[in-house]
């Protein structure tokens, strides 16, 4: 046996392999530039040099892209992607056999020797199965021709062989199918040749970014502002990129179905490209996409740029809002294995900041005041928190940040030190550069706090929109005192359902429509004609102080 060069070709064959393809010299593509999103979605640009074989280049790197995001490119001014398509390709590997079975296959006409499991021993020429089955499956026999006949033994009970002769092979030869995009190149509108650096731009998900804060409180009215990155990587290797944190959440419309370029070939996913609409199952993005009619110029479904599914389970951060500009955090340099996590420091700052003490006391629908008004207690576990917020309302010591830093702050948990001791953790909300932020620390126990309600009259059969109602005028007072020795700043926001039309102490009103609000209750169909009224109160309160606030208002109950 020709054991040097056996060995030899087992380590080549082992280390490096041998593949055909049918389009091109293959490359492989690495991410270069990287644009993550806090809904686990990020923005990959990848990038490799590819040997054009008239024009065409594969890849075996065959990305999970958001349907209608995913982009071929060549970095040259002069060539232009023409076609890519994504398929199985076919791939000749020669490796070291690795189990008896293999050894057999590869030495089809060999006089063996096997000794079955039963300790019966078998003696021909080895038939079948030769190396043209392999690609078809993995053959559960071998067939020996003996001079009786034909042996057919399972694998599965085969103990030992014994192969007559001192040569044999054990280098095997395997097709073997994977995945592939394939992508032609054209220079000037010719097939290209030669190197060219191609790569991929599209929309994956499966890194994300979870900010959050550090905030120390100084004696002399200032803090230090420290936000973290938790980068999750769930990807790919990340190697050398430049990594851009973006703040805000963009729409992705489509984000929820995969390109066909994925690959993903299950008749489940198949199903969601050719499939009809399901109005009963699916919701109205699918049905948009699913139907003639969003790829059409008929008139189209409306949908709302702000729908948006849950994140990541276990981690959820409220959205920045449609009206935030996207500002992205950059680093430069950025390595991470797929599966590690890691800790980004992005910036430090002194801002401005001063403790501000808030109350808010949310609004109760009519029914509910009525039976606060009566005694009653709620009925409901939502009507009880409500009785009990309007009833025994609580001050907040918060901290007020004035963003003076270089950069907009997104929506993140926020550690609060003072000294060497711990305030709490709380959610800071976006702040846009020079505004600021209330961030809650604490129950202030030594700010009291009691709000009441009386109703002054009512005026029965009001007709509107020809229904019946009855318009009742409503009285209210939010008494506060400051048992602290210092005089503190308070933040007071009374909510109520109904119009209001006089507060005290200069209380500033505003009025919302009430769907705006978003509030639910029981019995809304009563009072749901009236608007949302908001009262809000900035002044200072000295120690051992008292001070009551009062405001009327008068809202519609539908008999």
């Amino acid at each position: 046996m020709k054991s040097a060069r056996i060995r030899v070709m087992v380590v080549l064959a082992v280390v490096f392999g041998v593949c055909t393809h049918a389009f091109g010299g293959e490359f492989e593509p690495k991410p270069v530039n990287v644009t993550v999103f806090k809904d686990g979605h990020a923005l990959i640009m990848t990038r490799g040099n590819a040997v054009l074989d008239d024009g065409w280049c594969t890849t075996r790197c065959v990305p999970e892209a958001v349907l209608g995001a995913f982009w071929a490119f060549v970095n040259d001014e002069q060539c232009r992607v023409d076609i890519a398509k994504a398929g199985k390709g076919e791939r000749t590997e020669e490796r070291a056999c690795r189990s008896i079975e293999e050894i057999l296959r590869e030495n089809p006409g060999k006089r063996v020797t096997v000794t079955d499991v039963h300790g019966a021993v078998h003696t021909g020429v080895l038939r079948g199965p030769g190396p043209e089955d392999a690609a078809e499956s993995e053959s559960p026999f071998i067939m020996l021709e003996t001079d009786a006949g034909f042996d057919l033994l399972q694998g599965d009970q085969i103990r030992n062989v014994t192969i007559h002769g001192k040569e044999f092979d054990i280098i095997g030869t395997r097709t073997q199918w994977s995945y592939e995009i394939a992508v032609r190149v054209l220079d000037n509108g010719s097939p290209a040749q030669g190197e060219r650096e191609v790569g991929f731009v599209y929309l994956q998900k499966g890194l994300r970014w979870i900010p959050n804060y550090r905030v120390r409180l100084h004696e002399d009215g200032q803090a230090t502002i420290t936000l973290q990155a938790a980068v999750i990587n769930q990807l790919a290797d990340l190697e050398d990129v430049d990594l851009r944190l973006v703040v805000g959440v963009p729409s992705f419309l489509m984000k929820d179905m995969l390109s066909p370029m994925a690959m993903r070939d299950r008749a489940s996913d198949l199903g969601r490209y050719f499939a009809p609409p399901d109005p009963g199952r699916r919701g109205i993005r699918d049905q948009a996409i699913q139907g003639n009619t969003f790829f059409s110029n008929a008139e189209q479904v409306i949908i709302p740029a702000g729908v948006s599914e849950p994140g990541i389970p276990g981690v959820d951060l409220p959205a920045e809002g449609q009206l935030e500009d996207l500002f992205l955090y950059h680093r430069s340099g950025f390595s991470l294995k797929k599966g590690e996590r890691a800790l980004i420091t992005l910036f430090e700052a002194t801002v401005p900041y001063e403790d501000i003490y808030t109350l808010d006391v949310p609004a109760m629908s009519p029914s509910a005041a009525i039976q606060v008004m009566r005694g009653r207690a709620g009925d409901t576990p939502e009507l009880r928190e409500l009785v009990k917020a309007n009833q025994g309302p609580k001050v907040m010591h918060e901290a007020r940040l004035t963003n003076t830093s270089a950069y907009p702050w997104t929506t993140g948990p926020a550690t609060v030190f003072k000294g060497d001791g711990v305030l709490g953790q709380q959610l800071l909300l976006y702040t846009s550069l020079k505004n600021k932020v209330d961030v809650p620390i604490t129950i202030a126990t030594d700010l009291n706090a009691k709000s009441e309600v009386f109703e002054l009259r009512r005026e029965n059969d009001v007709r509107i929109n020809n229904e019946k109602y009855t318009n009742i005028a409503l009285h209210g007072k939010l008494d506060v005192t400051n048992f602290k020795d210092k005089t503190v700043r308070l933040s007071i926001t009374r909510s109520v359902i109904g119009t209001a039309s006089e507060a005290t102490h200069d209380g500033k009103i505003a009025l919302r429509d009430q769907l705006e609000a978003l509030i639910e209750h029981t019995e809304a169909w009563r009072w749901r004609i009236n608007p949302m009224s908001t009262i809000e109160w900035e002044l200072d309160l000295e120690a051992g102080k008292s001070i009551t606030l009062e405001y009327d208002w008068n809202c519609y109950l539908r008999d």
